[in-house]
């Protein structure tokens, strides 16, 4: 069991260095969530098809998490989010230091291009997270090792933001990253609609992030 279950966290770091590897030649480009909105959400697109082909089997076995009612929550989230993004504009200043000095954190100047690219990344990200626990499950792990492995696994690649985007930020995102592991594969074992919470977390953590960073700049 222990080699199977390193082989599905192996393959499973592998496959989201290699398409995060690819996203950062585009972003060296300059194609982005905000100056190329459509390539960005294909790049996504193109991903995510990739991977639910590769790991069909694995997707067949948790088919009963897409019910009727999946898209309602993520809808909700998302027109939240269309009326943040269009409002706050219009009612407060940008946080312009903050957006100059993190360059990176495309979610702050709140663009809705990058509001709809993200949603086909969180569709990428969700679609690995799925896999990732249907095949830690299949292993043979029980619940709480598959949260401790997804826990390790999603805070690992959100460490280089401590020294890109200082102790504050960078550590802010790897908290939520650490909860992240812990939250998402519960939800999704758990509850009929779980991939539709987790999808909806998601979503809306850059929503109420981005919503205190226009709030209360200083506080990040």
């Amino acid at each position: 069991m222990k080699k199977r279950i390193t082989l599905c966290a192996t393959a499973w770091l592998l496959a989201w260095c290699l398409v995060w590897g690819g996203f950062y030649v585009l972003l060296s480009r300059d194609i982005n969530y905000i100056s190329r909105p459509v390539v960005t959400a294909f790049y996504f697109l193109i991903a995510t098809a990739a991977f639910s082909f590769l790991g069909r089997s694995l997707l067949l076995a948790r088919r009963d998490l897409l019910r009727p009612g999946i898209f309602l929550i993520p809808g909700l989230v998302c027109g939240l989010g269309v009326v943040v993004y269009v409002s706050f504009p219009l009612l407060f200043s940008p946080p312009t230091t903050l957006i100059l000095q993190n360059p990176d954190m495309f979610f702050l100047p709140f663009s809705l291009g990058y509001l709809g690219s993200k949603l086909f990344d969180i569709t990428f990200q969700q679609t690995l997270v799925l896999l990732l626990v249907a095949a830690l499950a299949r292993a043979g792990l029980s619940l709480k090792g598959v949260c401790l492995v997804c826990c390790i696994l999603f805070g690992a690649p959100h460490l280089y933001l401590l020294h890109r985007n200082g102790i504050v930020l960078g550590g802010y995102f790897l908290v939520f990253s650490l909860l992240a592991g812990l939250v998402f594969p519960y939800a999704i074992t758990r509850y009929r609609l779980g991939l539709a919470y987790t999808f909806s977390l998601h979503l809306f953590f850059y929503v109420f992030t981005g919503v205190v960073c226009w709030l209360w700049p200083s506080v990040l």
